[in-house]
C-alpha cells in the first residue's frame, strides 16, 4: 500500500475535527456568553523509511488535530438594563456550583431560583467570595448587581460575586456551551470582580467567518478524499501490473 495514503487520511481526519468544531460554533452564534472553540493543529514527523539500499530517507508528515482551545476574543456587549444581567469586562470567569462540582462561566444573565438562590440560566448556583451560595430574600425588591459584583436587594448587600482567572485557555476544559472545568492540576486565581451591570456579553462567533471556515474545511476534506482515492487507484493499478507480469 502506498505510504502517502496515510498522510491524506490524517488530513481528512483533521478536517473532520475542524468541521465538528465549526458547526458547534455556528450553533452557538447567538448564545450569550459563548466563546468559540478553535482546533490547534500540529504537523509531526510520523516516521522515516529507508528507500532500498540508499541512505536517503523518505519523510512522511501527518497532520494531527492536537487540541481544541477556547478563543479569548471578547464578544460584543449588549445593554439590556436588566438588574441581574452582568458582563465580565476582562478574561475572568464566574464561579458556580453544579452537581458535578465547581465550574466556571462567562454567562452573566442570572436569575433567582425557586429556592431563593442566585443561579445561571443553566441552573448553576452562583458562588460568593467565600464560595457560598447567594441567598435572595423572598420579599426582595430592586435586586441589582454593581460593578464590583456586589448583589443587593432591599438596599441590603447579599454578597459579592466571585470572579476568577486562569493563566491560559489551556487550563480550562469546556463542558457544554457555557461551562468550563479546571484541567488537571490547574487552579484559578481570585481577581477583583470587574463587571458591566445591565449588560450581557454576546457570543464571539462571527457567522461570516464561521461560514467561511465551514466551506474551507469541507473543501479541504474533499481534497483529502480525492487524494486517498488517487492513492488507492495507484495501488490497484500496481497490483494488476504485478499480477499481469506474474
Amino acid at each position: 500500500m502506498s505510504e502517502g495514503i496515510w498522510t491524506a487520511l490524517s488530513g481528512a481526519m483533521a478536517q473532520l475535527s475542524t468541521l465538528e468544531v465549526a458547526a458547534n460554533n455556528m450553533a452557538n452564534a447567538s448564545t450569550p456568553g459563548y466563546r468559540a472553540d478553535r482546533v490547534v493543529f500540529r504537523e509531526e514527523l510520523a516516521r522515516a523509511q529507508a528507500m532500498g539500499k540508499s541512505t536517503e530517507e523518505k519523510k512522511l508528515r501527518y497532520t494531527v488535530a492536537d487540541a481544541v482551545a477556547v478563543s479569548n476574543n471578547p464578544g460584543a456587549l449588549k445593554v439590556t438594563g436588566r438588574g441581574l444581567d452582568v458582563a465580565l469586562k476582562n478574561e475572568g470567569l464566574l464561579v458556580v456550583k453544579t452537581p458535578a462540582g465547581e465550574r466556571y462561566t462567562r454567562a452573566g444573565s442570572l436569575q433567582v431560583s425557586s429556592a431563593g438562590l442566585l443561579v445561571t440560566r443553566g441552573g448553576g448556583v452562583v458562588m460568593d467570595e467565600n464560595r457560598n451560595p447567594i441567598q435572595v430574600p423572598t420579599d426582595r425588591s430592586d435586586i441589582t448587581i454593581t460593578r464590583d459584583g456586589t448583589v443587593t436587594a432591599n438596599r441590603r448587600a447579599l454578597g459579592r460575586l466571585l470572579e476568577v482567572r486562569f493563566d491560559s485557555s489551556a487550563e480550562v476544559i469546556r463542558e457544554g456551551a457555557l461551562l468550563y472545568r479546571a484541567a488537571d492540576g490547574a487552579k484559578p486565581k481570585t481577581v477583583p470582580a470587574d463587571l458591566e451591570p445591565g449588560t450581557i456579553e454576546e457570543s464571539n462567533v462571527s457567522t461570516v467567518s464561521g461560514m467561511v471556515e465551514l466551506i474551507s474545511a469541507t473543501r479541504a476534506f474533499e481534497t483529502c478524499q480525492r487524494a486517498i482515492e488517487a492513492f488507492r487507484d495507484a495501488d490497484r493499478r500496481a497490483t494488476m501490473t504485478v499480477m499481469g507480469n506474474g
